[in-house]
């Protein structure tokens, strides 16, 4: 593991964490807060689903990941 120095300025740093292969949230898609109230049954579901598939792909999958993938199904998108 190797320790990188400070980025001299904020455009760097900002283009050299996005651009890292694997880097959290570079395969995201810009996103907006959203709030919304769900039943405590689809959360506990959200929770152990996002766990699972994190543990499985040995990626992060958050919660939002699933509800995304959910939506655009149910839309047809």
């Amino acid at each position: 593991m190797t320790i990188k120095g400070k980025p001299k300025n904020l455009d760097d740093f900002l283009s050299g964490s996005a651009e890292q292969a694997g880097a959290p949230g570079a395969r995201r898609a810009q996103r907006i807060t959203k709030t919304i109230r769900i039943s405590p049954d689809i959360e506990v579901a959200l929770k152990d689903a996002a766990y699972t598939r994190s543990k499985a792909s040995g990626q992060r999958v958050t919660e939002s990941d699933l509800i995304d993938e959910a939506l655009k199904k149910y839309l047809n998108e």
